[in-house]
């Protein structure tokens, strides 16, 4: 009983859709700390560098889990995945964050123009990293489906285990 939930703890978290909401999540917290370090600061190119650096590591954390050499990588489900679960969780950020919080921000603080650049610095992080993230992952995609994935040596130490995408579970 005990070894059959560590056995699909295991089979979750070695799963490469698992590690597509990891990275995307990550992403949309790093965007998310960017606005909250600016809401009360002024954002410097310095500070938008970073939050950029930080959105992209992240994004690419998603596309290596699509890309990443194995038995699945590249396959169509999987980059579909990762297309939906970015698209997703970029379109809702921006319909809830940013359509409802800068009119929101705009009438109930004082001085709105801080907040606002907060919100709009850290969405642009946000949608660029995804953008650049999605065209990753689909050129990437066909690339490594085209049979990059069979040069892998018979004896490599790579173990390619729960590398199926079952989105039906």
């Amino acid at each position: 009983m005990v070894w059959d939930l560590l056995d699909d703890i295991r089979r979750v978290w070695s799963s490469r859709a698992t590690w597509v909401w990891v990275g995307d999540i990550a992403q949309w917290l790093c965007a998310v700390g960017a606005a909250w370090y600016w809401w009360s600061r002024a954002v410097t190119f310095e500070s938008f560098a970073v939050a950029m650096l930080a959105c992209a590591l992240c994004q690419a954390g998603a596309v290596a889990a699509v890309v990443w050499p194995g038995r699945a990588a590249g396959q169509p489900e999987l980059v579909d995945h990762h297309r939906g679960v970015t698209v997703a969780i970029v379109c809702l950020t921006l319909i809830f964050g940013l359509c409802l919080g800068l009119p929101i921000a705009d009438k109930v603080l004082d001085e709105p123009d801080q907040p606002m650049a907060a919100l709009f610095m850290a969405g642009n992080a946000l949608v660029l990293t995804t953008f650049f993230g999605l065209c990753a992952a689909t050129a990437l995609s066909s690339r490594s489906s085209n049979g990059s994935s069979e040069q892998l040596p018979e004896d490599s130490s790579w173990t390619d285990t729960a590398d199926t995408v079952s989105l039906d579970d």
